[in-house]
């Protein structure tokens, strides 16, 4: 019951967030976003990942944690992604792609929530298969820490880089508030080992982090 509970919580609340933040406007622009984004990520086809997934929502009273596999296809493009509970009882199992969703299974007391699948997807596409810069973009720079500013789906979008390494997005409006903070990475495959999305909004966050990563015949 706590599992559906969580659950019902996640599709009520949405993945929005900061709200109270602007676009900047009339910025330059330049093939700068294009050279960035091909750092942005490393080569996942066939990647699989372990990770525990931490949910809080301090005004209702809820912290849970549950653990989650996720591998790569399609060149990295899509994901598998299982869901699962205490002693390694699957919850769901998708397949996340930009375009659609595909559920394999969904357990029975998560199958009576409305559009669940695609709630968990639109998600897990902020996270991990969100829009790349692409040339064109405005940017600005403060010293080491690039912003490159896009249009994706009617949605202002802004990536946050260290140098070459990615440490943000966010989205600013005007139907979706939401940012996603990558804090630290790996340093052999630069995977992000600890990921979290909040909404400032709604008062909660999702805080992921990595587990275990290891390739898989693609």
């Amino acid at each position: 019951m706590k599992w559906i509970v969580t659950a019902v919580l996640l599709v009520n609340l949405g993945c929005a967030g900061m709200a109270n933040q602007q676009p900047r406007s009339e910025l330059p622009t330049s093939p700068l976003a294009a050279t960035l984004s091909q750092y942005r990520d490393p080569a996942r086809n066939g990647l699989l990942l372990r990770h525990s997934v931490r949910l809080r929502i301090p005004g209702r009273g809820l912290d849970q944690t549950f653990s989650g596999i996720m591998r790569f296809d399609h060149n990295g493009d899509s994901i598998r992604l299982v869901g699962m509970a205490g002693f390694g009882m699957k919850l769901f199992d998708l397949s996340i792609s930009q375009e659609a969703v595909e559920t394999h299974f969904i357990s029975p007391g998560l199958s009576r929530i409305n559009n669940l699948p695609e709630h968990i997807a639109f998600c897990a596409r902020r996270i991990w298969l969100a829009p790349q810069p692409e040339i064109g973009n405005g940017f600005r720079r403060i010293e080491d820490t690039t912003y490159i500013y896009g249009i994706h789906d009617g949605q202002r979008i802004e990536h946050e880089y260290l140098k070459e390494t990615l440490t943000a997005i966010r989205s600013l409006g005007p139907d979706e508030y939401w940012e996603i903070q990558y804090l630290e990475r790996m340093t052999d495959t630069q995977e992000p080992s600890r990921i979290i999305f909040k909404d400032s909004h709604r008062r909660y966050s999702v805080d992921v982090r990595l587990i275990e990563q290891r390739m898989t015949s693609s």
